[in-house]
C-alpha cells in the first residue's frame, strides 16, 4: 500500500512537471485558485484518512546515495519508485 501511494504521489509530481505548473504563487487567504489551473482529475478524490510515515529511512538512502554521486536522488519520481 505504501508503495502504492508513493507511485501514484510520484506520478502526480510528474504530471505537475510536465504540464510547467511547478510554481504555486501565493494567494492572499480566501481567494479562489486561478482557472485555467488543471486539477489533473483528483479534485473528487475524498480523503477519508491521513498516514504519516516515517521518513527517516528513505532519507538515509537519498543522502547516502547522493553522497556517492548517484544520478536518482536529484529525481523526486525516482526516490519514490527506489523507495
Amino acid at each position: 500500500m505504501k508503495k502504492a501511494a508513493l507511485w501514484f504521489s510520484g506520478v502526480i509530481l510528474l504530471a505537475v512537471l510536465l504540464a510547467g505548473q511547478t510554481r504555486v504563487a501565493a494567494r492572499p487567504s480566501g481567494s479562489h485558485p486561478a482557472p485555467d489551473l488543471a486539477d489533473f482529475g483528483v479534485s473528487g478524490i475524498e480523503v477519508r484518512s491521513v498516514k504519516s510515515l516515517d521518513t527517516t529511512a528513505i532519507n538515509s538512502e537519498v543522502s547516502q546515495a547522493a553522497g556517492k554521486g548517484e544520478k536518482w536522488p536529484q529525481e523526486a519520481v525516482l526516490v519514490t519508485l527506489n523507495w
